[in-house]
């Protein structure tokens, strides 16, 4: 499979090429993402060192809850939104990165088993405030 842009719409791209493979393929890219996360997301995107470092730092109290639900939803062919907003700063300072999920799944009764909802994951930058040294200085901080 080729590498995509990390953008909004190649992160569209990418779900309709992964959910046109059949089940038994489809099941060993959810389970790859949920054993292994940064490896396939750096197999799957083209993505910068910075982007990696981030990646590779995101909160392990996070990154699990992130890593089930993106799996979930591979796996159950459900939709998941990637809303990246633009960095004006080429050093990656100041990027959070949060979902949403209306994720859920039912087994039993007439129906079976059913998934549905929607995954969305967020990427923002806050600004970040940098003291200058005469402000330290100043303020005694020295």
């Amino acid at each position: 499979m080729k590498k995509f842009p990390f953008t909004n719409a190649d992160f569209l791209a990418l779900q309709h090429d992964l959910y046109n493979l059949n089940d038994e393929v489809l099941k060993i890219e959810a389970d790859l993402v949920l054993n292994d996360f940064d490896y396939w997301m750096n197999n799957h995107f083209e993505l910068s060192v910075n982007q990696l470092c981030f990646l590779k730092c995101i909160d392990a109290r996070a990154k699990p809850l992130i890593t089930f639900n993106t799996s979930f939803a591979i796996e159950n062919r459900l939709l998941i939104i990637l809303n990246k907003a633009r960095n004006s700063n080429s050093d990656e300072q100041g990027k959070i990165i949060w979902h949403k999920s209306t994720l859920t799944a039912s087994s039993g009764g007439n129906t079976g088993y059913r998934a549905s909802g929607t995954l969305e994951i967020n990427i923002a930058y806050q600004p970040i405030e940098i003291l200058k040294p005469a402000l330290l200085i100043s303020n005694n901080y020295y």
